[in-house]
């Protein structure tokens, strides 16, 4: 058995181009990119000091930016400028110390307080005690509330004259001095009384009529004072009655004595308003303008007689001595009597 070997294949031809159904290459040609110009580096630091809206541009996008502040009140409106004239009239109550608003002095130097009294002491011994040191104006001697002809156990002097001031301060010298068996307290007045009542006042100027009574007693004497006003007012012809209203008024001041000098002057009875006149200057109450008016008007309508005329003419006198100023109503009184 034999093997047959096939012969080679024979070699290729050789051609004179070369067949390739594939296009040909073609380069890729692209626009050269422009050279980008070279970035100035700095410091980070500086950049973000220099241009810090830059940090800022990216949050502004995400959230919108808070609303506008709201805009500022209005000025108030300027004061027209004072006139010359104006500023002058301010320039003087500056410097006129006449001018400027007084501050109400609670603390007379003329006045010393006297305590620990004997309750059945008088004025005029108490009067007597402190004359040594200077002429007396007045003597104040506090009366107890329910019984009037005992005082409080103290008082105030006050002196007169020139030398009011040192008076009053040899007078404090007193303090510790023993007077009936007791040993006084004198000190310079404080003006814790005029106080009070100047803050009674002011409370009363405001409208407030709460009234705080010190006793059972100051209160009935408050009622009995408004009964006899009301009494005047309505019944002036039951004369009676108004007089046992006068009665009840423990401890009757200035203004109820004048009511009933005004009240019997009105009918004509000079007599019975006399009478009320010394009662009142035995109490130590001193008649003011309005009393004295009063009175000489009581002469005038009652008194056609001489000698009523005369004592018209007294009271007349004593007016002018007493007071510094008379009214209109006291001349037309006395000119009525003649």
């Amino acid at each position: 058995m034999t093997l047959k070997i096939p012969p080679p294949p024979p070699p290729p031809r050789p051609s004179a181009a070369p067949t390739n159904n594939k296009p040909p290459f073609k380069p890729i040609t692209t626009k050269p990119h422009p050279p980008k110009p070279k970035t100035h580096i700095t410091n980070p630091l500086q950049t973000l000091k220099r241009n810090p809206i830059k940090k800022l541009w990216l949050t502004s996008k995400l959230s919108p930016p808070p609303p506008p502040p709201p805009p500022p009140p209005p000025a108030p409106p300027q004061p027209p400028p004072e006139s010359s004239a104006y500023k002058t009239d301010l320039d003087e109550i500056e410097n006129n110390s006449d001018l400027r608003p007084t501050q109400i002095e609670y603390i007379d130097k003329r006045k010393i307080f006297v305590g620990n009294l004997p309750w059945w002491i008088k004025k005029n011994e108490l009067e007597e005690l402190f004359r040594q040191f200077g002429p007396i104006k007045k003597v104040i001697s506090i009366k107890r509330y329910n019984d009037t002809e005992r005082n409080m156990g103290f008082g105030f002097v006050i002196y007169g004259g020139t030398t009011t001031e040192n008076s009053a301060m040899k007078a404090v010298e007193f303090d510790g001095m023993e007077f009936h068996g007791r040993v006084l307290t004198v000190n310079l007045d404080d003006g814790r009384r005029l106080k009070e009542k100047s803050a009674d006042r002011a409370r009363w100027i405001e409208g407030d009529d709460t009234v705080d009574y010190k006793s059972k007693w100051e209160e009935e004497r408050h009622v009995s004072r408004k009964d006899l006003k009301n009494m005047l007012g309505t019944q002036p012809k039951n004369w009676q009655a108004i007089v046992k209203a006068f009665e009840r008024i423990k401890k009757p001041s200035r203004t109820e004595y004048g009511l009933m000098i005004n009240y019997y002057a009105k009918k004509g009875d000079m007599h019975r308003a006399r009478e009320m006149f010394e009662s009142m200057r035995g109490r130590g109450i001193e008649p003011n303008s309005h009393v004295f008016t009063t009175l000489i008007h009581a002469y005038a309508v009652g008194g056609f007689a001489r000698v009523d005329i005369n004592a018209a003419d007294k009271w007349f006198k004593e007016a002018k001595d007493k007071l510094t100023t008379l009214n209109a109503v006291i001349y037309g009184n006395i000119i009525y009597a003649h």
